[in-house]
């Protein structure tokens, strides 16, 4: 997923495609409140595993929380078709 198809008209397609599978953000108070918890705990725990590593603690490191922060980072593969594909 993510490559630049050749085609003029399958890339309209790999496009809408692309678009149709992405999830739609979330609105309201509660989802603005929940989102922005999750960048503040994950900025702390990227804060905690840093300081952690200087102090050479490694069994500290919350290495859960980093996984799956990287694997959200990782799951753009339709914004990134999309990117690619949109003339």
């Amino acid at each position: 997923m993510g490559k630049r198809v050749d085609d003029p008209r399958e890339r309209a397609a790999v496009v809408d495609l692309a678009r149709a599978s992405l999830p739609r953000p979330p609105s309201g108070r509660w989802a603005t409140v929940v989102v922005v918890g999750a960048v503040a705990y994950l900025v702390v725990a990227v804060a905690g595993a840093v300081w952690a590593t200087v102090q050479g603690r490694w069994d500290d490191v919350p290495w859960t929380v980093l996984l799956v922060a990287g694997l959200v980072g990782v799951g753009n593969g339709p914004r990134l078709a999309i990117r690619r594909n949109t003339d």
